[in-house]
């Protein structure tokens, strides 16, 4: 996990690739992930994370059952 702080609250860095194995089927993958952490006086107030979900569920096989919870289906 990289860390970066951000002095300047206007200031952008572009989200940095994450690269996991799949432990059950040994499969590559890697996606963008951003995670977005806001403090206000020592105290976390919000976390946001940005990552390509559709992706990470193919890449473990998971997709056709996102995609029936997305639709009604099981």
């Amino acid at each position: 996990m990289r860390l970066l702080t951000v002095v300047f609250p206007n200031q952008w860095h572009p989200p940095k690739p994450v690269a996991r194995t799949v432990t059950t089927t040994g499969r590559h993958f890697s996606f963008p992930d951003i995670l977005v952490i806001r403090v206000r006086d020592g105290t976390i107030v919000h976390v946001r994370a940005y990552r390509d979900g559709l992706g990470v569920a193919h890449a473990m096989d998971r997709l056709t059952v996102v995609v029936a919870g997305l639709s009604g289906g099981t």
